[in-house]
């Protein structure tokens, strides 16, 4: 059977005093025994010393037996004179008896029947230490005589002069007699002690039993404590103690207030986290549809890029067909130079001519213009990457700074936001990759926007060029009337025009030049769209990640709110 503490507590309690009872009880028994003992001894002592005195010094004879038996000392008879020992029992209900050698013949010793216990003979241990050794006293505490138990005293009598030992005196008393004495002795130092003790155990039980009644009701709050239990209240009499039970006690008030502050802070953190979650997931969501619009962006600004690289072939094209023109116009004109001075007698054949460099400078002009158009087309479209571009920079700083809070928002999480940090920190470094790509692409298009305007600058250098040469070729048709009286000044406006149609060759030159830079920008600007794209890709799969982290988050926080529900406030 398993005992409660109250019970070991009082079992501890009561066995040590009834020990102790027992003990004392026991010790005064043994000590009033040899008490009893040595004062027996002592009684019984004077008793003996007086009886021998007495048969010692009644005269200065020696003793001496008759035939019959009869013990005398001198002329008094010994035997059969049981005055003195009578007079000891008398005197102190003691036993006497005088042994002539080591036979009663003087006793007030009674056997069963009442008669003296005369000529009986002492015991074997009696005769050896008196009778043989000569002992000056023997003292037994279990003189057997007549079947009963005596305490016994035996000193030597000796004869007068020549200390011979004749004899022994005895003194004694039952031992019965004295047991009964020693054990009511006893009994009421036992009475006594039960007085001192009961009282003290009685008032050691009521304190045991407060004590334990004050750890049954600390036990009990503790328990309630275990199983989340905080608005148990502490007894004041279990505060109010001075000892190690008032101490846990108030070590439980304190605990109990501990826990609750703080299961109070992990509320208010859990309440925290999970709001911070929330924000966490809705930042991630926009920064996804961010993401998505910049992929938009992106692939438009794919699209444009494959349309500007298609309209600069275009360019090129006509940039060619205006190459082939201003070959065929220097080559007309070489004519022209050559036939100068045969113009009055091939007048038809000039007429032909001014009218096929008409037709052909009206082409080239036609051409410039498409050229000038694309060129122009070509710098409105680098205008709009840099707007898709300040967009892209925008977004990247946006991505950038949610990145940052996310980062402050782990680290407030502390080892739950160890994963979400990480996905952070990623955010953030794709947030930078797409900063730099965004500053290269500016780079490529800052380059690009120079080089367009420089095109549209030489083509509308190229077109007034070709529309001073329309111009002149009008004059020449309207002045072809007089070329008769002023040959010399049209030999020198066909040199002009030969000079012109070199000038429009190297302007072409310029623009075949540009076109071909323009197509590289073009081409680099698709590459570097392309890995923007790609960055972005990249970013998406890093916000669709985050989510999952997000969500991990906000089930933690959800698990470890369950988990605190146990606790009462």
């Amino acid at each position: 059977m398993k005992l409660g503490l109250r019970s070991k507590i009082i079992g501890i309690v009561l066995a040590p005093a009834l020990l102790v009872g027992i003990g004392a009880v026991w010790i005064s028994s043994s000590k009033v025994s040899d008490l009893m003992d040595r004062e027996m001894m002592s009684q019984l002592k004077v008793s003996a010393n007086a009886g021998r005195e007495f048969y010692e010094s009644m005269n200065e004879e020696q003793f001496s037996r008759d035939e019959n038996g009869v013990v005398y000392k001198g002329d008094f008879q010994v035997t059969g004179n049981f005055d003195m020992v009578d007079a000891i029992s008398e005197s102190g209900n003691i036993y006497a008896t005088f042994f002539y050698g080591d036979e009663r013949i003087v006793t007030n010793v009674l056997d069963d029947k009442g008669e003296r216990m005369i000529g009986t003979k002492a015991g074997e241990a009696v005769i050896k230490a008196i009778l043989q050794e000569g002992k000056d006293f023997y003292f037994s505490q279990a003189v057997p005589i007549g079947g009963q138990d005596y305490y016994g005293y035996y000193v030597p009598v000796k004869q007068p002069g020549t200390n011979e030992v004749i004899g022994m005196f005895f003194t004694g008393d039952r031992k019965g007699q004295i047991n009964e004495q020693a054990t009511s002795v006893s009994i009421t130092i036992a009475g006594i002690i039960a007085i001192i003790i009961i009282p003290c155990l009685i008032g050691a039980v009521f304190i045991v039993l407060g004590m334990t009644n004050s750890l049954m009701r600390t036990v009990h709050n503790l328990e309630q404590l275990s199983l989340g239990e905080l608005k148990t209240d502490i007894d004041d009499r279990d505060l109010k103690r001075s000892d190690e039970i008032g101490e846990i006690a108030r070590a439980s008030g304190k605990l109990r207030n501990t826990l609750i502050k703080m299961i109070g802070d992990i509320n208010h953190t859990v309440e925290t986290l999970f709001e911070a979650s929330k924000e966490i997931e809705g930042v991630v969501g926009n920064t996804f549809k961010n993401t998505s619009n910049i992929n938009q962006a992106i692939e438009a600004l794919s699209k444009s890029s494959l349309q500007q690289a298609i309209s600069m072939e275009g360019v090129s094209n006509h940039v060619g067909h205006m190459g082939e023109s201003i070959e065929n116009t220097i080559t007309s004109v070489a004519e022209l130079h050559a036939s100068t001075a045969a113009i009055n007698e091939s007048s038809q054949s000039t007429v032909q001519v001014l009218n096929d460099l008409d037709m052909e400078n009206t082409r080239v002009v036609e051409a410039i213009d498409r050229v000038y158009d694309q060129t122009n087309a070509t710098h409105e479209y680098v205008e709009k990457i840099e707007t898709v571009l300040e967009m892209i920079r925008e977004i990247a700083d946006e991505t950038n700074m949610l990145s940052l809070n996310a980062t402050i928002e782990a680290a407030r999480a502390g080892e739950a936001g160890r994963g979400f940090a990480i996905v952070a920190e990623q955010v953030k470094k794709l947030a930078e990759e797409s900063s730099e790509s965004t500053l290269q692409i500016e780079e490529i298009i800052k380059n690009l926007n120079e080089n367009s305007t420089k095109a549209v600058q030489a083509m509308g250098q190229v077109k007034v060029i070709a529309q001073s040469q329309n111009v002149q070729i009008n004059e020449v048709q309207a002045s072809y009337e007089t070329v008769n009286v002023s040959i010399k000044a049209a030999s020198q406006e066909v040199g002009q025009v030969s000079d012109m149609s070199q000038e429009i060759e190297q302007a072409r030159e310029g623009v075949v030049r540009l076109v071909a830079d323009l197509c590289a920008l073009s081409e680099e600007n698709a590459q570097s769209t392309k890995v923007t794209s790609l960055e972005a890709e990249d970013l998406a799969a890093a916000m669709h990640e985050m989510e999952g982290e997000v969500a991990s988050l906000r089930d933690l926080a959800e698990r470890l709110s369950a988990d605190i529900k146990i606790f009462k406030l």
